[in-house]
């Protein structure tokens, strides 16, 4: 496919709560490591009723090359997760209506899912490496 699917002009005329292209028309504002945008924000969602943490936390997934000092620890190397708000302002830009007093849980077990995730990668790793 040579082009986009989605049709930006008709996104245009829908609603602001509706889903859309998550993916940047503006390369320069997209990390190219992980199509990430550079610059999560921080701040609360039109709409949003309750205060969610922007506390983010340090995964153990080792990051190999980002050229953006937000998404990845330069002494360390390894990935910063996402905070409830920006979990939540995630999910609200793709059209998802979810319910922000669990935006902490959810972001718990979406930590937890992708370092359980990589620990298995190492676990199947260290059987080939004797």
């Amino acid at each position: 496919m040579s082009q986009c699917p989605v049709q930006h002009q008709a996104d245009k005329l829908k609603s602001s709560t509706t889903a859309r292209c998550p993916v940047s028309q503006n390369p320069d504002n997209v990390n190219p490591v992980n199509n990430v945008p550079f610059n999560l924000s921080q701040s609360p969602a039109p709409n949003q009723s309750i205060s969610l943490s922007t506390k983010r936390q340090q995964s153990l997934i080792p990051c190999a090359t980002s050229s953006e000092p937000d998404l990845a620890d330069s002494s360390s190397s390894t990935w910063m997760y996402p905070s409830p708000q920006q979990f939540y302002n995630a999910l609200t830009r793709k059209g998802y209506d979810m319910p922000q007093d669990q935006m902490e849980t959810m972001v718990q077990i979406h930590n937890f899912l992708n370092e359980e995730a990589w620990a298995d990668v190492l676990r199947w790793e260290a059987r080939w490496q004797r």
